[in-house]
């Protein structure tokens, strides 16, 4: 009896010598995984916390995309949880801006944007942070254009593409004001906070003046009239860049429309090639055309010559007013001699060009009659009598006026 209770008291220390022995190696790891636990979630937290996301359109209202999906309009201030490349669309009425950007969590993406009319008469900035290595500081700058002076805090410290490390320029911690300058481009000025151990990235696009730069007095051209005012307008970058006339025109105006700078409220533009655009940079159908009327009009000369018009230029004006504009300055009215009709009234006048339109009256066969519009067959025509109408063309011996030479 005393044996079995000395063996059964025995066996309870030893079963719970048993269970203890667990429980010492058990609870520390417990402890230790909590531990751990908290420490990856709170890492988690700061690793793969939110990207602010800021963007601004200026002159207009933009919507906003982020990886295709529509988060909301300009401006607009949110967040993004994903990692890696992100993939944001401005999108306004008439241009789109997209890019990518690879940001550090717990960091800022800004995007300023100018949509403009295309890639060319639009600018920007956007700027964001990358985690880098050592506790350095950098900042690099890239642009749309090469060689743009770079200015921190009124220094110029070098062109684009630029990466710089020196902590006397860039101090960390600090407000800096950056200047993006180049002739024939509208300056930019953009102000960051640098941090320690983050490379600050900026990328700029510049705006292309759509004038010449160094002449903000846009020249009348000696072939003017009381009627029609025409400037020579020239931009060396846009001609260099080779820039279609259409686009150089509706640049002008978006340009006139938003800075205003010297600019004059241009009703068409022709080229050399004697194309004519409205102001919006659609292409006149001079066919179509029923003429500029009495009023003063308003040209805007797009060539690399702003002196004097080329003939082709000179040659569609004078079809779109009541006379002819030869290079020379000078402005003759173009006429015609009404020739044999085979009928006793001479020929038909009519309200509009065609036979379905309303007779107004008649002119003698051997009259002379000035042009004043011309088009698919039938000539617009003005009587001595003051009378204004539609004839054939068939009927009509045209006569080209002479090129004054002064």
């Amino acid at each position: 009896m005393f044996i079995a209770k000395v063996y059964d008291k025995l066996n309870l220390e030893t079963f719970t010598m048993e269970i203890k022995k667990p429980l010492y190696i058990v609870l520390p790891l417990i402890l230790l995984l909590s531990g751990l636990f908290f420490i990856f979630g709170y890492s988690k937290r700061t690793k793969f916390g939110p990207i602010n996301l800021s963007v601004t359109s200026i002159y207009d209202t933009a919507s906003v995309f982020v990886s295709d999906a529509l988060v909301g309009s300009t401006p607009f201030k949110g967040q993004i949880k994903e990692l890696g490349d992100v993939f944001i669309s401005v999108k306004g009425e008439f241009n789109t801006y997209d890019t990518k950007i690879n940001a550090s969590p717990g960091t800022e993406i800004a995007i300023k944007r100018d949509l403009g009319v295309s890639s060319n008469f639009s600018s920007g900035q956007d700027i964001w942070m990358e985690k880098v290595s050592k506790g350095d500081t950098l900042l690099t700058a890239v642009s749309n254009v090469s060689g743009i002076k770079v200015l921190v805090d009124n220094v110029e410290v070098g062109e684009t593409p630029l990466t710089l490390s020196d902590v006397k320029i860039i101090e960390p911690d600090k407000d800096h004001k950056l200047d993006f300058v180049k002739d024939g481009f509208e300056g930019q000025t953009i102000n960051v906070k640098t941090r320690k151990g983050y490379k600050v990235n900026i990328s700029v696009d510049m705006f292309l003046l759509p004038i010449f730069s160094n002449d903000p007095d846009i020249p009348l051209l000696s072939q003017s009239t009381d009627s029609l005012k025409i400037y020579g307008v020239n931009a060396p970058e846009v001609l260099a860049a080779n820039i279609s006339p259409k686009i150089w025109a509706s640049g002008i105006t978006y340009y006139k429309n938003t800075r205003g700078r010297g600019v004059p409220e241009f009703d068409y533009y022709v080229d050399e090639d004697g194309l004519v655009y409205l102001p919006t940079g659609q292409e006149l159908d001079l066919n179509s055309f029923e003429g500029f009327g009495s009023s003063t009009v308003v040209i805007g000369y797009l060539s690399k010559d702003r002196e004097v018009l080329s003939e082709k230029a000179a040659s569609s004006l004078g079809a779109l007013t009541l006379g002819t504009v030869s290079s020379s300055g000078s402005t003759r009215e173009k006429t015609a001699q009404v020739l044999e009709t085979g009928t006793d009234f001479g020929l038909n006048v009519r309200s509009g060009p065609g036979v379905s339109n309303e007779k107004v009256g008649t002119v003698d066969v051997g009259a002379t009659v000035t042009i004043l519009e011309e088009g698919s067959g039938w000539a617009k025509i003005k009587l001595a009598s003051g009378i204004e109408g539609w004839v054939s063309s068939t009927y009509l011996k045209i006569t080209e006026p002479e090129t004054q030479v002064e």
